[in-house]
């Protein structure tokens, strides 16, 4: 297999991992409500480690919470977009294994600005500043989400790639050491 169908076929994987993780979310509550109870117990038990999963703070359908809350439905559902406009925008995936060329990470300012945007979403509620909406926590979460395939994406396929020599593909340690 040549090194373009690998990145190909790692990116599949990953994008058909992202969307039965949305699926997942959205099954919890579909299950529940069709009275598959250990389904639905099954799947809400596999987010319980990564979200709070509180259900004032969760999105409902069927009269159920998501799997997962409002924020965490943003970064899932918005890592999803972000990995298809990887695919649609990321010339540099194309571009970079055509021309064995590496394939490029933003700058990171970016990524700042995503994270500060949903710390400051999180903290003016600590602080008591304000209230945030489940849109607020949404959205916040949904821009980290778009933002976070960008920067991930490029170290998944130097992970794959069997040669490091060969390898023109920087990892994200060694871009973070280049920028500095």
């Amino acid at each position: 297999m040549t090194d373009r169908k690998k990145l190909f076929t790692v990116y599949f994987l990953l994008l058909a991992a992202a969307v039965l993780w949305n699926v997942a979310i959205v099954g919890a509550p579909w299950a529940a409500a069709r009275g598959y109870r250990t389904v639905a117990a099954w799947l809400y038990l596999l987010f319980s480690p990564l979200c709070h999963q509180r259900p004032e703070r969760s999105f409902l359908v069927f009269n159920q919470p998501f799997g997962v809350c409002n924020r965490c439905t943003g970064i899932y559902s918005g890592a999803l977009l972000g990995m298809v406009l990887f695919a649609v925008w990321g010339k540099s995936l194309r571009q970079g294994i055509d021309r064995d060329e590496r394939v490029q990470t933003p700058r990171r300012v970016y990524l700042f600005v995503a994270l500060a945007l949903m710390a400051a979403d999180v903290g003016s509620e600590l602080l008591g500043i304000r209230s945030t909406t489940p849109w607020s926590r949404y959205l916040t979460g949904a821009i980290c989400g778009i933002v976070a395939p960008f920067y991930l994406l490029p170290s998944f396929f130097d992970l794959f790639l069997p040669n490091p020599e060969k390898n023109k593909f920087r990892s994200v340690v060694n871009q973070m050491v280049d920028r500095i």
